[in-house]
Protein backbone atom coordinates (compact mmCIF):
# COMPACT_ATOMS: atom_id res chain seq x y z
CA UNK A 1 0.00 0.00 0.00
CA UNK A 2 1.14 3.57 -0.77
CA UNK A 3 0.98 6.76 0.80
CA UNK A 4 -2.55 6.37 0.70
CA UNK A 5 -2.19 4.65 3.48
CA UNK A 6 -3.29 7.94 4.28
CA UNK A 7 -6.18 6.53 5.34
CA UNK A 8 -4.85 2.87 6.04
CA UNK A 9 -4.68 4.03 10.02
CA UNK A 10 -7.82 6.09 10.18
CA UNK A 11 -11.44 5.91 10.64
CA UNK A 12 -13.80 6.41 7.29
CA UNK A 13 -16.73 5.44 5.51
CA UNK A 14 -16.21 4.75 2.15
CA UNK A 15 -17.58 2.43 -1.45
CA UNK A 16 -15.17 0.09 -2.51
CA UNK A 17 -15.20 -1.04 -6.57
CA UNK A 18 -16.34 -4.58 -7.22
CA UNK A 19 -12.80 -6.60 -7.96
CA UNK A 20 -13.09 -6.26 -11.54
CA UNK A 21 -13.32 -2.90 -11.87
CA UNK A 22 -10.62 -1.88 -9.24
CA UNK A 23 -8.20 -4.38 -11.15
CA UNK A 24 -9.07 -2.17 -14.44
CA UNK A 25 -8.25 0.79 -12.65
CA UNK A 26 -4.87 -0.63 -10.80
CA UNK A 27 -2.08 1.42 -12.20
CA UNK A 28 1.70 -0.51 -12.38
CA UNK A 29 2.90 1.11 -9.02
CA UNK A 30 0.13 2.52 -7.76
CA UNK A 31 -2.35 1.46 -4.90
CA UNK A 32 -2.72 -2.46 -4.73
CA UNK A 33 -6.50 -2.97 -6.09
CA UNK A 34 -7.67 -4.64 -2.89
CA UNK A 35 -7.02 -0.90 -1.02
CA UNK A 36 -8.63 1.24 -3.85
CA UNK A 37 -12.09 2.78 -2.62
CA UNK A 38 -13.82 5.91 -3.00
CA UNK A 39 -13.72 7.87 0.41
CA UNK A 40 -17.36 9.85 1.90
CA UNK A 41 -16.42 10.72 5.22
CA UNK A 42 -13.18 10.79 6.28
CA UNK A 43 -13.40 10.79 10.26
CA UNK A 44 -9.82 11.31 11.53
CA UNK A 45 -7.28 8.57 12.69
CA UNK A 46 -8.02 5.49 14.51
CA UNK A 47 -5.69 6.30 17.77
CA UNK A 48 -7.67 10.23 18.08
CA UNK A 49 -10.69 7.89 19.14
CA UNK A 50 -10.97 6.13 22.22
CA UNK A 51 -11.99 2.10 21.72
CA UNK A 52 -15.94 2.48 22.22
CA UNK A 53 -16.02 6.16 20.86
CA UNK A 54 -18.22 5.47 17.25
CA UNK A 55 -19.19 1.93 18.78
CA UNK A 56 -23.34 3.03 17.64
CA UNK A 57 -21.95 4.31 14.23
CA UNK A 58 -22.54 1.59 11.86
CA UNK A 59 -25.73 1.13 13.45
CA UNK A 60 -26.42 4.55 12.13
CA UNK A 61 -25.27 3.89 8.83
CA UNK A 62 -27.28 0.71 8.48
CA UNK A 63 -30.37 3.43 9.09
CA UNK A 64 -28.86 5.68 6.26
CA UNK A 65 -28.09 2.78 3.90
CA UNK A 66 -31.41 1.71 4.62
CA UNK A 67 -33.31 4.79 3.19
CA UNK A 68 -30.79 4.85 0.22
CA UNK A 69 -30.06 1.75 -2.85
CA UNK A 70 -27.15 0.71 -4.46
CA UNK A 71 -25.45 3.16 -6.61
CA UNK A 72 -24.59 3.11 -10.03
CA UNK A 73 -23.03 5.52 -12.29
CA UNK A 74 -19.41 5.17 -14.49
CA UNK A 75 -15.80 6.17 -13.66
CA UNK A 76 -15.35 9.15 -15.94
CA UNK A 77 -11.78 10.11 -16.28
CA UNK A 78 -8.99 10.61 -14.57
CA UNK A 79 -7.55 13.72 -12.60
CA UNK A 80 -4.44 14.88 -10.34
CA UNK A 81 -4.02 17.18 -7.25
CA UNK A 82 -1.22 19.29 -7.14
CA UNK A 83 1.55 18.18 -4.45
CA UNK A 84 0.94 19.22 -0.81
CA UNK A 85 2.13 19.13 2.58
CA UNK A 86 -0.53 16.54 2.93
CA UNK A 87 0.73 13.84 0.22
CA UNK A 88 4.06 14.38 1.52
CA UNK A 89 5.22 16.77 -1.85
CA UNK A 90 3.77 14.01 -4.38
CA UNK A 91 0.65 14.46 -6.77
CA UNK A 92 -2.38 12.61 -6.15
CA UNK A 93 -3.58 10.51 -9.55
CA UNK A 94 -7.19 10.13 -9.33
CA UNK A 95 -9.98 8.69 -11.49
CA UNK A 96 -13.17 10.67 -11.39
CA UNK A 97 -16.26 9.15 -10.46
CA UNK A 98 -19.84 10.07 -11.76
CA UNK A 99 -22.54 8.38 -9.65
CA UNK A 100 -26.45 9.85 -9.23
CA UNK A 101 -27.04 9.58 -5.80
CA UNK A 102 -23.77 9.57 -4.12
CA UNK A 103 -23.27 13.53 -3.27
CA UNK A 104 -26.95 12.94 -1.37
CA UNK A 105 -25.70 9.05 0.45
CA UNK A 106 -22.38 11.28 1.53
CA UNK A 107 -24.76 14.46 2.85
CA UNK A 108 -26.82 12.17 4.59
CA UNK A 109 -23.51 10.10 6.25
CA UNK A 110 -21.81 13.11 7.09
CA UNK A 111 -24.72 14.59 8.93
CA UNK A 112 -24.81 11.41 11.27
CA UNK A 113 -21.46 11.31 11.96
CA UNK A 114 -21.60 15.20 12.85
CA UNK A 115 -24.76 14.46 15.08
CA UNK A 116 -22.15 11.66 16.92
CA UNK A 117 -19.73 14.48 17.37
CA UNK A 118 -16.97 13.41 14.77
CA UNK A 119 -17.58 15.38 11.81
CA UNK A 120 -16.02 14.39 8.23
CA UNK A 121 -12.66 16.22 8.31
CA UNK A 122 -12.48 18.38 4.85
CA UNK A 123 -16.20 18.34 4.74
CA UNK A 124 -16.82 21.54 2.42
CA UNK A 125 -14.07 21.01 0.15
CA UNK A 126 -15.35 17.38 -1.04
CA UNK A 127 -15.03 15.84 -4.44
CA UNK A 128 -15.92 12.41 -4.67
CA UNK A 129 -12.70 10.21 -6.69
CA UNK A 130 -10.76 7.12 -6.19
CA UNK A 131 -6.86 7.51 -5.65
CA UNK A 132 -5.09 5.23 -7.62
CA UNK A 133 -1.43 6.51 -7.16
CA UNK A 134 1.19 8.76 -5.32
CA UNK A 135 3.72 9.64 -7.76
CA UNK A 136 6.92 12.51 -8.10
CA UNK A 137 5.44 16.11 -9.61
CA UNK A 138 5.54 15.75 -13.29
CA UNK A 139 6.51 11.87 -13.89
CA UNK A 140 4.72 11.53 -16.67
CA UNK A 141 1.18 11.94 -18.27
CA UNK A 142 -2.05 11.02 -17.14
CA UNK A 143 -3.37 7.73 -18.92
CA UNK A 144 -6.10 7.66 -21.29
CA UNK A 145 -9.16 5.90 -20.13
CA UNK A 146 -12.25 4.67 -21.57
CA UNK A 147 -15.36 4.97 -19.62
CA UNK A 148 -16.10 2.27 -17.01
CA UNK A 149 -19.28 1.20 -15.78
CA UNK A 150 -19.36 0.72 -11.91
CA UNK A 151 -21.62 -0.47 -9.25
CA UNK A 152 -21.67 0.19 -5.17
CA UNK A 153 -23.80 -2.25 -3.59
CA UNK A 154 -22.21 -1.47 0.02
CA UNK A 155 -21.36 0.68 2.37
CA UNK A 156 -18.23 0.60 4.31
CA UNK A 157 -17.08 1.43 7.94
CA UNK A 158 -13.43 1.07 7.89
CA UNK A 159 -11.32 1.46 11.40
CA UNK A 160 -7.74 1.02 10.92
CA UNK A 161 -7.37 -2.23 9.22
CA UNK A 162 -11.28 -3.43 10.39
CA UNK A 163 -13.92 -3.28 7.42
CA UNK A 164 -17.92 -3.66 8.04
CA UNK A 165 -19.83 -4.05 5.49
CA UNK A 166 -23.16 -2.96 5.21
CA UNK A 167 -25.59 -3.95 1.94
CA UNK A 168 -27.57 -1.08 0.01
CA UNK A 169 -30.87 -2.53 -0.98
CA UNK A 170 -31.26 -3.22 -4.39
CA UNK A 171 -34.21 -0.90 -5.95
CA UNK A 172 -36.79 -3.48 -6.29
CA UNK A 173 -35.96 -4.46 -2.68
CA UNK A 174 -37.52 -0.99 -1.27
CA UNK A 175 -40.34 -1.12 -3.89
CA UNK A 176 -41.32 -4.16 -1.77
CA UNK A 177 -40.78 -2.46 1.55
CA UNK A 178 -43.31 -0.03 0.27
CA UNK A 179 -45.67 -2.62 -1.48
CA UNK A 180 -45.32 -1.55 -4.85
CA UNK A 181 -43.86 -4.76 -5.88
CA UNK A 182 -44.35 -8.22 -5.55
CA UNK A 183 -41.26 -10.06 -3.38
CA UNK A 184 -38.55 -11.35 -5.51
CA UNK A 185 -38.08 -15.20 -6.19
CA UNK A 186 -35.01 -16.70 -5.93
CA UNK A 187 -32.10 -18.15 -3.55
CA UNK A 188 -32.47 -16.69 -0.30
CA UNK A 189 -29.62 -16.22 1.80
CA UNK A 190 -28.88 -14.63 4.89
CA UNK A 191 -26.29 -11.75 5.14
CA UNK A 192 -26.16 -9.35 8.47
CA UNK A 193 -28.71 -8.44 10.80
CA UNK A 194 -28.33 -4.72 11.47
CA UNK A 195 -30.30 -3.16 13.79
CA UNK A 196 -33.73 -3.71 13.33
CA UNK A 197 -33.49 -4.98 9.61
CA UNK A 198 -32.59 -8.39 8.39
CA UNK A 199 -30.25 -8.32 5.06
CA UNK A 200 -30.10 -10.70 3.32
CA UNK A 201 -29.01 -11.65 -0.88
CA UNK A 202 -31.81 -13.16 -3.79
CA UNK A 203 -29.69 -14.75 -6.44
CA UNK A 204 -26.88 -12.63 -4.76
CA UNK A 205 -28.50 -9.61 -4.93
CA UNK A 206 -29.43 -7.39 -1.38
CA UNK A 207 -32.81 -7.13 -0.41
CA UNK A 208 -33.93 -5.63 3.10
CA UNK A 209 -36.83 -6.98 4.95
CA UNK A 210 -37.91 -6.01 8.70
CA UNK A 211 -36.24 -7.99 11.44
CA UNK A 212 -36.82 -7.76 15.48
CA UNK A 213 -33.26 -8.71 16.10
CA UNK A 214 -31.22 -6.03 17.96
CA UNK A 215 -27.59 -7.84 17.58
CA UNK A 216 -25.11 -5.78 14.97
CA UNK A 217 -24.00 -9.03 12.87
CA UNK A 218 -22.64 -7.22 10.29
CA UNK A 219 -19.59 -8.87 8.40
CA UNK A 220 -16.02 -7.87 8.53
CA UNK A 221 -13.06 -8.90 6.44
Amino acid sequence: MGLAGAHSGGVMIALYPHPEVARKLALPGGEASEDLHLTLCYLGKAEDFEPTALLNLPGKIGEVAERSAALEGSISGWGCFSPSERTEGQEVLWAAVDVPGLTELRDDLAKVCAEMGAPPVDAHSYQPHITLAYREPGNGKVPALDRIPIRFDSVYFVRGSERIQIPLPAPAAQAMERGSAEPPTGVWDAVCTFGQYQHETVNGKPCVTVHDASTCKAMSR
